[in-house]
């Protein structure tokens, strides 16, 4: 039994403050719930206008929330406006570490700079916060500026109870600051033992003599109300001297914490990497079983990014946390690769399911109902989804088939793109690219890398349960989800190793019509990420000197859709196609009859009539009957319709009607396009309400015809060409 000197001694050090020197050196543990809290619905209805208003009365979690809310929206194309970086700095600046942790990495995903009044030592410090409470991100980056002082962070991080401070606080009154009565009720809610108190800050001397003069059979497997042992504590502090002592003790590392199962070996990444082959033989040896599974199939809460640890064992945490040492060990101590998590994988995956359930906050958006029967992630399949090429192949070498198919026909290479949209705990979306700092040659070196070890999976096509065909949703390659996920750069990599762009799922849809028809169902959000994809398409065509026909309708939705603007499409005329015909439908390819239709037109004008200068220039002919000129006259570019006259286009020429444009020579086509526009606006006057929309619109689209008109006019002098009624119906000459 612990006798009454001993149990003083072990509590007055327990108690007392540190040292002077430890103190400046040492700050108080950051003990905080970092909670990212639903936003109320007012808040989401202009985001940018809520943040203005409202931010010196907003907390950290909130503009944080907020923050995380618009990179789902906006991060997705590329470079974050400037007000949602100041969301993320003034989110940092009131000191919510969490946002800390991430500010540097977020700003080098989108390559901004510092704020001028964020000093780089400022920055740095809010690395070392983030580093010292848990952040695997900030210790990264921190790491890579400062190792001294990355080891520093980490170690005050283990020294300060490490992640026990953020699932199972163990009463510290000196440090808490807590009213003595509050700090009575922790103690007597969670129910600690000593041995619980003094294993989750690493007092070794005093957790020696207490277990010295203590039973320790009786004590030494003591649980809390969350089910912990003093054990389990010392490893979610990262202690792996407590450890060490404790299992020689007789601490088994088999009992589980009571809310979601984690066990002992979950925590295994969190100690230093040196020590972590010892450790976990240490608990193994203690009947630590590296295939335990969690009792939850849902997410575990994890406060800092990416906001939630897997379901399922601790080789899927080891894998989650990147740490190629945990791996190893615990693939050489019989933990098996191919063991699933039961989590669904699939309910906010369109690609295999239809919503049925639709949450009211922004935050969450639709999703489906979980059936029966999910098995859920391999440690593999998180490997591929983290492109951690290192871990992949240690996984790999231990399975004899790579090809692991799920019930939806997912092999792992499908999970290359799948850490796209991320969710916290609550399920609220975020975009995780903005997480995972800027692109590099590294990178995607890894990423080529990780889908080389799975080649044969390339072109494998996934086998949807509930037959979802919606929009060539039936079967879909590696290639095929990353181009719906927009993953340019994924796109690229697996077309360099061999994806067959022409494989057909099982609605007949080809990668390119994958691409072409996604924009009936999701919006493109990328303008970038298309272009690039594009590119991929078209270099990866280049060599065939061909250019089919889904590419080039591929363009015009592209131009259509703002995705591409019409200069940028010159390189693709480089390529064998029937480039008359390509231009015409690009000249079509927007209605001058909407208001951004009419303001676009100039620049539209000057950008197409490049095209034909490069078109005329390398040998193409605009003479005959081809309609370019009828083209430019119905859309009312006028520079066009100048430079297809002086490149010897046929003014009388005649064309059969199309749905684009009518028969006739092109001023009848101007004639008609001018009786349109007066109809609309005759239509407009019946209906009073839409007066003035439909005269405003039209006055400016039969700006567009006089000048039309007036510029063809102007050269019937030199070609003798009048059409009958045209003038008339302008009113007169």
């Amino acid at each position: 039994m612990l006798t009454d000197t001993s149990r003083n001694r072990a509590c007055e050090e327990y108690h007392a403050p540190p040292a002077a020197a430890e103190q400046e050196e040492t700050p108080s543990p950051f003990i905080h719930s970092w909670d990212i809290p639903f936003l109320d619905a007012f808040m989401l209805v202009g985001l940018d206008k809520t943040f203005e208003t409202y931010k010196d009365s907003l907390s950290g979690a909130q503009l944080f929330a907020m923050f995380l809310v618009k990179s789902f929206y906006d991060g997705s194309r590329g470079d974050l406006p400037t007000v949602q970086t100041k969301i993320l700095i003034t989110a940092a600046e009131r000191g919510f570490v969490p946002a800390q942790a991430v500010a540097y990495r977020v700003l080098q995903s989108h390559r901004q700079q510092l704020p001028a009044h964020i000093s780089p030592e400022t920055a740095k410090t809010w690395l070392f916060h983030g580093a010292s409470t848990g952040s695997l991100v900030a210790a990264q980056d921190l790491g890579a500026i400062d190792t001294e002082s990355c080891e520093r962070a980490r170690a005050e991080f283990r020294r300060n109870g490490g992640y026990n401070q953020f699932y199972s606080l163990t009463a510290r009154p000196p440090d808490l600051n807590l009213p003595e009565s509050e700090s009575r009720d922790i103690i007597e809610k969670q129910r600690n033992s000593r041995i619980h108190e003094l294993a989750t800050y690493g007092r070794l001397e005093y957790l020696t003599e207490l277990l010295n003069d203590t039973d320790a059979e009786a004590d030494v497997n003591a649980r809390n109300a969350f089910g912990e042992t003093g054990l389990y504590k010392a490893c979610m502090a990262g202690c792996w001297q407590t450890v060490s002592l404790l299992s020689r003790r007789g601490a088994t590392a088999s009992i589980t914490e009571n809310l979601d199962g984690i066990s002992c070996l979950h925590w295994l990444f969190n100690f230093p990497p040196e020590h972590i082959p010892t450790v976990a033989r240490l608990l193994v040896d203690a009947n630590g079983d590296p295939n335990t599974l969690t009792h939850t199939t849902s997410p575990i809460v994890q406060y800092h990014f990416p906001f939630t640890w897997p379901p399922g064992t601790p080789l899927h945490w080891a894998v989650a946390a990147s740490s190629a040492t945990a791996v190893k060990v615990l693939l050489e101590l019989g933990a098996d690769p191919t063991l699933r998590n039961r989590t669904d994988a699939y309910k906010y995956e369109r690609n295999v399911r239809v919503f049925d359930r639709h949450d009211q906050s922004t935050q969450v958006g639709s999703y489906s109902t979980t059936p029966e029967g999910c098995k859920g992630l391999s440690a593999i399949d998180l490997a591929v989804a983290q492109h951690d090429a290192e871990v992949l192949s240690l996984l790999l070498a231990r399975v004899a088939e790579p090809d692991l198919i799920d019930e939806e026909g997912y092999t792992p290479l499908h999970r290359l793109c799948s850490l796209r949209i991320g969710r916290t705990v609550s399920g609220a979306r975020f975009w995780y690219p903005s997480f995972l700092g800027a692109a590099t040659d590294s990178q995607q070196t890894a990423m080529l890398h990780t889908i080389s070890l799975l080649q044969s999976s390339i072109n494998k096509l996934t086998q949807p349960r509930n037959n979802v065909f919606e929009i060539g949703r039936g079967g879909l390659t590696p290639l095929m989800l990353a181009i719906m996920a927009l993953n340019a750069a994924a796109v690229r990599a697996l077309l360099a190793l061999g994806s067959d762009i022409d494989v057909s799922n099982l609605t007949g849809y080809t990668a390119l019509e994958v691409l072409l028809h996604r924009k009936e169902h999701e919006p493109y959000t990328s303008p970038q990420a298309f272009a690039a994809i594009m590119d991929s398409f078209v270099e990866h065509y280049r060599v065939a000197n061909r250019l089919p026909s889904e590419v080039t309708s591929l363009l015009e939705v592209a131009v259509s859709n703002g995705l591409l603007d019409i200069e940028s499409l010159l390189p693709y005329l480089s390529i064998d196609t029937d480039k008359m015909s390509f231009l015409a439908r690009l000249m079509i390819s927007e209605d001058v009859f909407t208001r951004d239709g009419y303001l676009k037109l100039p620049q539209r004008d000057t950008h197409l009539r490049k095209h034909l200068e490069v078109y005329v220039a390398g040998g193409g002919s605009v003479c005959g009957g081809d309609g370019l000129l009828h083209h430019a006259c119905n859309v009312g570019l006028t520079g066009c319709v100048s430079f297809l006259i002086s490149a010897g286009a046929e003014v009388n020429a005649v064309v059969k009607g199309t749905a684009a444009v009518v028969a006739g020579t092109p001023l009848d086509v101007v004639e008609q396009r001018k009786i349109q526009l007066c109809d609309r606006v005759e239509s407009g006057r019946s209906h009073v309400s839409k007066l003035g929309k439909w005269a405003n619109l039209c006055s400016l689209s039969l700006d567009v015809v006089v000048v039309m008109v007036v510029s063809i006019s102007m050269l019937q002098l030199t070609f003798g060409y009048r059409s009958p009624g045209c003038f008339e119906v302008l009113g007169g000459g």
